[in-house]
């Protein structure tokens, strides 16, 4: 329906409608409705009968006129801000929008403004807004500007919603990074698989450490470690699905190929498979954790060793001591006896003196280990001439070797060698090594004594084509009590502790004690490496 001059029609009865029409506009600049230009009352009518937020300011003072759904924005401002001037309204907000309106009322320039903040007292207290507008010029009759047209939305539940949201999804991710540091962290390994195919979903750094070289996440867990479906582990995860239960394992052996090609590594853990269950308590997964315990492990099996050795020591020691006893006795027997006759006596003596020579032997070896584990042992050091040494030890090892008729080939530098050192110490070793070849070699082998100036160091080698030894040997046969089984086969007696006496009388002189054998069968080189200076 066309407008008239004399009225507005089509003025909606709704709070606002009412308000309008009982505003005295004849009291503002606009003047009564009657003389307001056509164009304003086009546009107050579109303002008036919409459903989205619109006002219009009009004239010098840009006189306010809006819409019901304008009032939430008002807020307390509604309902006098009903042909009140903007810039009065609007006063906190008016620095930001004035370019903006002068830009309008002055060069028809509209604007397009989306989700701007304002500070605003709509409530009796200071509150942020955001607002997204447009600004658009109304044209009068005679071309010129007469004010201006502005749809409007408030965006304040909308930003406030998305800012709490993307708080929420911020304090999520931290806690997401938080709880990965913490289980990253972790001291022990820890690992979630899902699924049938117990897919590594999580892994943390300590899991690593445990497995290797390999990149396990998202696979499943014996395609990542195929090593492991031997071993047992995949039916104590099957059963932890089946039963729904925990498996809780100490000490769990497991062998882990911690390098491309490598060979696997023994590791001991103690772990438990959790089951994880979902919402309808169907098992879905399973939570592992646990620590590495190998080292403890080690210990105690070494503990357990080192007892076990500490019982046969005893043993052999107790035989030992017995052993010379009977023929003491007899001896003695002899030597009490009024029938005997001076050689007979004499040869009691003989049998007494040899006996106890032998057991002070054996007791003088188990106190310098002593005093050597309690560093009560000293080196009386003097410059002594290698050859002398050299001399001393085969003379107390000859016995032994010309027994089971080796050949003995001994090789000196060709210049003469001379070292700080404890003369009888050193001799001591030697003949040890000595001693110890005759003793496992078979009779009629060879041993070779060569020593050599390396560099700064002295090296001398002894070297038997006897029984040998199996690389699992080598690492214990400087062990205090230690006798491998090849050994004992054919020990002719002794408490196990010449090899570890030896290795600390020459750690005493600052060098070292060292073995190689290429096996069983193989023999074996002993090699004492001491600093001349």
């Amino acid at each position: 329906m066309p407008l008239n001059a004399g009225s507005l029609p089509g003025l909606p009865e709704t709070e606002v409608g009412r308000l309008f029409r009982g505003t005295d506009w004849g009291a503002t600049e606009l003047g009564p409705i009657e003389q307001w230009p056509h164009s304003l009352r086009t546009a107050a009518s579109i303002c008036l009968n919409s459903r989205f937020p619109i006002f219009i300011w009009w004239g010098p003072s840009l006189i306010n006129i809006y819409n019901d759904a304008y009032v939430p924005i008002l807020g307390s401002r509604h309902p006098e801000g009903m042909g009140r001037s903007a810039r009065a309204l609007w006063h906190e907000a008016w620095t930001e929008v004035a370019p903006q309106v002068e830009a309008v009322m002055q060069r028809g320039e509209a604007s397009w403004n989306e989700r701007v903040p304002f500070v605003l007292e709509r409530r009796g207290f200071a509150e942020k807004a955001w607002f997204t507008w447009s600004y658009s010029p109304i044209y009068k009759e005679d071309g010129s500007i007469g004010g201006l047209f502005c749809a409007v939305s408030e965006d304040t539940a909308r930003v406030n919603a998305e800012l709490e949201r993307d708080q929420l999804i911020g304090e999520a991710q931290d806690a997401a990074r938080t709880l990965r540091t913490w289980f990253d962290n972790a001291p022990g390994f820890i690992a979630l698989l899902r699924g049938p195919d117990f897919v590594f979903e999580m892994v943390n750094q300590a899991y690593y450490q445990l497995v290797g070289h390999r990149q396990i996440e998202g696979l499943p867990a014996f395609e990542a470690l195929p090593e492991a479906r031997s071993q047992g582990f995949e039916d104590l995860l099957k059963e932890v699905v089946r039963s729904g239960k925990p498996f809780i394992g100490r000490g769990v052996r497991f062998l882990a190929q911690r390098e491309p090609g490598a060979a696997a590594i023994e590791t001991f853990v103690d772990l438990i498979y959790q089951p994880v269950v979902d919402a309808q308590g169907q098992v879905v997964g399973v939570f592992a954790q646990g620590h590495d315990v190998t080292e403890q492990v080690r210990a105690v099996n070494s503990l357990k060793e080192a007892d076990r050795r500490k019982d046969e020591f005893v043993a052999t020691l107790a035989h030992e001591l017995r052993n010379p006893l009977a023929p003491i006795r007899q001896a003695a027997m002899v030597a009490k006896s009024d029938k005997a006759s001076d050689a007979r006596r004499r040869w009691a003596l003989d049998i007494v003196e040899r006996q106890v020579g032998h057991m002070a032997l054996l007791l003088d070896d188990l106190l310098d280990v002593s005093r050597i584990s309690r560093g009560k042992l000293d080196l009386r050091r003097e410059t002594v001439d290698l050859s002398a040494v050299v001399e001393a030890a085969i003379e107390t090892a000859r016995p032994a070797i010309e027994a089971k008729g080796h050949q003995l080939q001994v090789k000196l530098p060709a210049q003469p060698v001379q070292l700080s050192a404890d003369r009888l110490r050193l001799a001591q070793v030697l003949s040890n090594l000595l001693s110890n070849a005759a003793k496992y070699t078979d009779k009629g082998g060879r041993i070779e004594l060569n020593v050599e100036v390396a560099g700064l160091d002295l090296v001398l080698r002894v070297r038997d084509n006897g029984i040998g030894l199996a690389p699992e040997s080598q690492r214990l046969i400087f062990e205090m009590f230690s006798q491998v089984s090849s050994a004992l086969e054919r020990s002719e007696g002794g408490l196990g502790i010449g090899l570890a006496l030896s290795r600390g009388l020459v750690a005493l002189h600052g060098g070292r004690l060292e073995v190689f054998s290429a096996g069983l069968g193989q023999g074996a080189e002993f090699s004492v490496i001491l600093p001349l200076r």
